[in-house]
């Protein structure tokens, strides 16, 4: 265990054995058991929602998340959480207390199931619906079992919820439902059940949905209830307490282990997808005095017109998920480690924003962008723990239509997620080909994809000297391309594509992500190659050659929805790599040469970006042309690298593949 903080005047560590049973009602090995125990239980509900929901995005991509929860209305705090999309994770606590404060411990009954997808009520956007049941223990609701999922549709004007660029309101989005009744007694609501599946274009999947949620509801009931029987309710309350506080030293002693100071980051938008041209600022000031943090948000720009305007509860998922990983990356997350972090929003920023603004995207954009702040000010703080940016924008592309494959018109709806790669870190390469953090979902397998939805998944790879250049590299750039067979209507979400994402320490930026569009019977395309000139940009930045540049494409935005996509027609999407970490010229030139053999970096990009040459006759470095190069550009700063050398990526050169 890490704690060496105080509770108190105390750590946990320093209690006598005597002590921690008079403080916990438990000793220490019974209270590790129950901690591991209720972990265990969160797995069991999360594998019982993943195996039996109907959506692909729930049981594939895994875009949902199970917590246990102790308290009374305004003083619910998590307990246990397990595995699952962080954004659920870590605003869960905040859904679960409204939910239970505004609804009434008074009004709750055994075998009642609350439902809610308000993000003004602690929620992320409505297509994210939360279901709360409490668990009863001598006739009083002393834990609470909780999920939330990412339903694929909840009405609205378009298809996935995904309404980039053409809604400003939340009442234009969907379905907004507060804390309702969906299970009285175990049996259902059918009033509620029929307000759901009235309002959405895929019924039958939404009701298998809603089944499985309160299915793994009652598993984390029944495990509960156990655990009770075999240590009786004072002891596991006992331990609950221990869980918290454990949490809680273990954050402090991070923060006490950081150095005093204010540090401070901001970072940018593209835009909102209304006023193309405005970049949206967003500014993080991370207090650290002794072993508690103050996160400042001041300075943030101010609620927009567009749908990615985020809800305060988003905006602290992204802040504590940012603020966790690199301070106290070691412990379970659990509400004790929220108590040491005080965070500010204002109101009516993009950190804040009041209602009715839309935000169906904000989960997405959002809070990524309040977790790039975060990362950028703890970089100045603990540089030894930084990374440089990542991808930092969950790319959507939803796609919505009819499916006629089996003769039998059926409506469909996917949204799927762009993943990307990591920055790179003082001690390793960005990760390649993963989700950000505050996604940390799975991806729908191309051959899950191909069954469920009218596509065709084409290619899937990495992209050559898409990576920032660094001493230690981002992740590689990733594009995949996907063919419609029936018309289809598509919308985008995303950002990072007018500028990639930064690097630190000297390392350079990454690849952007963009979006091209190709018409089956205009362009050649074998085998995952086609001539890059012939891709149409969508959105994003390009040249004639698919090279950034400020005339971008047919959008001037990556937010934007209603685009008819005739069948036939090719999506290809090239996701934003990592930054880079450190001096290029710093890299030893055996890791430049193993990324050449691996088609992650070109000769070119070798000699340009690293100062290293590679032979070409051969896989070996030029160690005296390599010395001779670094040399010159040690001594001429002016000449030293193309820190934003995507733009002259291999990937995007003439008659290349692309």
């Amino acid at each position: 265990m890490t704690d060496t903080a105080v509770v108190g005047s105390r750590s946990i560590r320093e209690l006598s054995d005597a002590e921690f049973a008079l403080r916990y009602r438990c000793d220490r090995i019974t209270a590790e058991i129950i901690r591991n125990a209720m972990v265990m239980a969160v797995r069991h509900m999360t594998n019982a929602l993943q195996r039996s929901s109907f959506s692909p995005i729930i049981r594939d991509q895994r875009d949902m998340a199970c917590g246990i929860f102790e308290g009374a209305a305004e003083n619910v705090d998590v307990v246990a959480l397990a595995e699952g999309c962080m954004l659920h994770i870590a605003t869960a606590p905040y859904n679960v207390r409204e939910v239970v404060k505004e609804y009434g411990n008074e009004n709750l009954r055994p075998g009642d199931v609350i439902c809610c997808n308000d993000p003004y009520r602690g929620g992320n956007h409505i297509l994210d619906v939360t279901l709360v049941r409490p668990v009863f223990v001598n006739g009083k609701p002393e834990f609470f079992t909780a999920n939330r999922a990412h339903h694929n549709d909840m009405g609205g004007s378009n298809p996935g919820g995904w309404n980039g660029g053409s809604v400003s309101t939340i009442y234009q989005e969907g379905l907004r439902v507060g804390p309702t009744l969906l299970y009285a007694d175990d049996r259902p609501v059918r009033s509620t059940f029929n307000l759901f599946l009235d309002n959405t274009r895929l019924p039958h999947n939404s009701l298998g949905d809603l089944r499985a949620q309160y299915g793994a509801c009652v598993v984390g009931e029944r495990l509960l209830h156990g655990l009770v029987e075999k240590y009786g309710l004072d002891v596991v309350k006992g331990a609950v307490e221990y869980v918290l506080d454990h949490g809680e030293q273990s954050m402090r002693a991070a923060i006490a282990a950081m150095p005093d100071g204010d540090f401070e980051f901001e970072d940018y938008l593209d835009d909102d997808g209304f006023e193309t041209d405005k970049h949206i600022r967003y500014r993080c000031r991370a207090m650290i005095r002794g072993d508690r943090a103050e996160l400042d948000f001041s300075g943030t720009e101010r609620q927009c017109e567009g749908n990615i305007s985020g809800v305060w509860s988003i905006n602290a998922s992204g802040a504590m998920i940012a603020f966790k990983m690199v301070v106290d990356p070691w412990t379970p997350l659990n509400a004790g480690a929220f108590r040491p972090v005080d965070l500010v929003f204002p109101a009516g920023s993009m950190t804040n924003c009041l209602p009715p603004t839309s935000h169906a995207a904000s989960n997405v954009v959002s809070s990524e962008r309040t977790a790039s702040v975060v990362y950028g000010a703890l970089a100045k703080a603990a540089p030894e723990r930084a990374f440089a940016e990542n991808l930092s924008s969950t790319g959507i592309v939803c796609w919505g239509g009819e499916d006629t494959r089996s003769g039998t018109p059926a409506p469909f709806v996917n949204m799927q997620l762009s993943f990307g790669s990591w920055g790179g870190t003082a001690a390793s390469d960005g990760l390649p080909y993963c989700l950000s953090v505050v996604g940390n979902c799975s991806e729908i397998p191309v051959e899950i994809l191909e069954i469920e939805y009218p596509f065709i998944c084409l290619d899937k790879e990495f992209m050559i000297d898409t990576a920032g250049p660094g001493r230690f590299r981002g992740g590689p750039g990733i594009t995949y391309t996907n063919r419609a067979l029936v018309d289809c209507e598509v919308s985008l979400s995303c950002d990072r594509m007018r500028y990639g994402p930064w690097g630190l320490e000297g390392g350079g930026a990454s690849l952007p992500q963009a979006l091209y569009e190709i018409e089956e019977d205009d362009v050649p395309y074998r085998l995952g190659w086609s001539p890059v000139e012939s891709l149409r940009p969508i959105s994003g930045r390009f040249d004639e050659h698919g090279r950034a540049d400020p005339r971008g494409g047919v959008y001037k935005t990556s937010k934007w929805s209603h685009r008819h996509l005739p069948a036939g027609t090719t999506l290809r999407i090239t996701n934003a790599a990592g930054g880079g970490y450190g001096d290029p010229r710093e890299r030893e030139p055996w890791r430049v040469l193993e990324d050449v053999r691996n088609e992650l970096v070109s000769r070119e990009g070798a000699r340009r970006n690293y100062g290293v040459v590679v032979k070409d006759d051969a896989w070996e470095v030029d160690e005296a042309a390599t010395a001779r190069l670094r040399v010159r550009l040690a001594n001429d700063r002016a000449s030293t690298l193309e820190l934003d050398a995507w733009r002259d990526a291999s990937w995007f050169e003439t008659g290349s593949r692309g």
